[in-house]
């Protein structure tokens, strides 16, 4: 079986060993490489919410998984638990700036250091979306954050600093929810 594979949607193409490939949403599509998870859909693309960890179609995988990458031009939602607890994942490539990071997201991502939410389009942040994620050190928020679930940030215990970005936007998250550290 040939598992090479050629992805060009909104990335520049790029060629790889695909271990394993599906889908994750209407039109949503994923790649896993052995190290890096490939996310990719239309513009305004909606990721499937997920009910429990092993729902996720990478679950396989959630131990192996060091990056998450979405395609550039994606502007949609993030599904809720759609990277929950994957332990190894040290870097997140919002590059595209989804709109919606969905409730516990990336809860539980023990690895992951730093994370820039400052692309334009993040609008939303769920509730529990990086609770747990004990190495994060550094956040930098959208100038046109909206709203910040409760909770989103809760047990970050290495959280250094915590950025909120200033825009030219009249809408932005003017007060941090209750308990957005704390859970």
């Amino acid at each position: 079986m040939d598992t090479t594979c050629v992805l060009q949607l909104s990335w520049p193409t790029k060629h790889f060993e695909a271990i394993d490939r599906g889908k994750c949403g209407d039109y949503m599509n994923w790649v896993f490489d052995g190290e890096i998870l490939y996310i990719s859909g239309p513009n305004s693309g909606v990721m499937w919410d997920f009910e429990n960890v092993s729902d996720q179609p990478w679950y396989n995988y959630w131990d192996q998984v060091k990056k998450v990458e979405f395609s550039s031009g994606f502007y949609g939602y993030v599904g809720k638990n759609a990277f929950n607890s994957m332990e190894a994942l040290e870097t997140v490539d919002l590059a595209a700036g989804p709109h919606t990071l969905g409730d516990y997201a990336f809860y539980g991502c023990t690895s992951l250091s730093s994370i820039n939410l400052a692309k334009d389009y993040i609008q939303r942040i769920g509730r529990y979306c990086f609770a747990g994620c004990t190495s994060l050190k550094y956040v930098t928020t959208s100038p046109y954050m909206l709203e910040l679930g409760d909770h989103a940030f809760a047990g970050c215990t290495g959280l250094i600093q915590f950025k909120c970005s200033s825009g030219n936007s009249s809408s932005y998250v003017r007060t941090l929810p209750a308990f957005f550290l704390e859970g």
